[in-house]
């Protein structure tokens, strides 16, 4: 392996077999993460720390807002089904109960609504929600496909 065994004249000839570290990842960090610039500047590494830290309470609220929307829609008559894995009428709900200890699925939910001209005015009338296509934002939005 040439890159690890040889001199790199990039480092001034450093040789990474004669260091006493893992050589791969110093290998990775001074050298592919130098010229590839696949890290984080410092304000964004403590912006994404300051996120991390909020991010279990953030979820559950999600999650629970997301439960309400669908039992709200379930039992609406405009609509023929919801897809989310907390409701018992759902077809993932055994393994969302088996591999997740808490009640938390996620904000993401769709539903289908009884006919296409139901679908275009619930998304025309709705004011809570955007109507856009972006997932992984942290607006709530709608969209028909």
């Amino acid at each position: 392996y040439k890159a690890f065994n040889t001199p790199d004249p990039s480092y001034h000839g450093l040789n990474l077999n004669t260091l006493d570290l893992p050589i791969f990842s110093i290998r990775v960090i001074i050298t592919w993460l130098r010229d590839l610039g696949a890290s984080l500047a410092p304000q964004n590494a403590w912006l994404l720390l300051q996120g991390l830290e909020t991010l279990a309470v953030r979820i559950e609220k999600h999650s629970q807002n997301a439960e309400k929307v669908a039992n709200f829609l379930n039992s609406h008559p405009d609509i023929k089904g919801v897809n989310y894995p907390t409701l018992a009428s759902n077809a993932y709900h055994n393994l969302f109960k088996k591999f997740f200890d808490k009640n938390f699925a996620s904000g993401l939910l769709s539903f289908e609504a009884k006919d296409y001209e139901h679908a275009r005015r619930i998304c025309d009338k709705t004011q809570l929600f955007l109507l856009a296509a972006n997932l992984g934002d942290s607006k709530s939005l709608i969209i028909h496909p």
